[in-house]
This record gives C-alpha cells, sequence and structure tokens, in this order.
C-alpha cells in the first residue's frame, strides 16, 4: 500500500495463535518472500513493526444501533475481507435505520449484552 513518495506499507501475516507485538525475523522473512514474488523492483525495508490485528471475540463483524444513543450506529469488525462484506453490511445497516428491518443475528451488535 503506497504511503508517501517510493514508501510502501507491506503486510500482514494473518498468525491469530501469535499474541506478541514483537516483531520477528520469521514473520519478516515470510512477508519479504510474499512480496518478491509479486514485484521485481528492488526495495529495502525502512522499518519493521508488529501488532495485533484487533478483532471481536467472534471473529464476526458487528453493525447496529448503540445501545443508550438511538441515532449511533455502528458498522465495524470488517477484519482483512472488509471490502467483501461492507456492501451487504452497509445496506443491513441502512435497511434497519430506514425501514425498521432485523439485522442477522450473526452480525447484530446485540450479540454482546
Amino acid at each position: 500500500m503506497p504511503v508517501k513518495d517510493q514508501i510502501y506499507w507491506v503486510g500482514a501475516s494473518y498468525d491469530n495463535s501469535d499474541k506478541n507485538k514483537i516483531p520477528t525475523q520469521r514473520k519478516k522473512e515470510w512477508l519479504i518472500e510474499k512480496l518478491e514474488s509479486i514485484i521485481t523492483e528492488p526495495f529495502k525495508i525502512v522499518e519493521h513493526n508488529a501488532n495485533i490485528r484487533p478483532t471481536t471475540v467472534d471473529r464476526r463483524p458487528m453493525i447496529g444501533s448503540h445501545s443508550n444513543f438511538k441515532n449511533i450506529y455502528l458498522l465495524n469488525g470488517l477484519g482483512s475481507r472488509g471490502i467483501l462484506l461492507a456492501p451487504t453490511l452497509s445496506a443491513w445497516l441502512y435497511d434497519q435505520i430506514y425501514k425498521s428491518s432485523s439485522i442477522p443475528k450473526e452480525v447484530d451488535l446485540k450479540r454482546f449484552t
């Protein structure tokens, strides 16, 4: 992903079992291997970071209205598949707001109450 003037961000490893925020050589090498499989231009690494990808406990998106403020709505937790899920989830949230339709229980924010 372009960041600025010939600087790009590359990631991530998607290792759900690793809860460590310390970069490892193994993951760095894995990312380099993947990058080299799709580009032929020379590159240099200027920074190497690690973090934990935020998610929900059940790893599903959540949409719905705030429990205390009915004019505040949430659509979040899309994860790495967000681009695939966003159109459908947006339509479901729109239908809930403007047509009083129900949201499927698998993604309904109320599942956490």
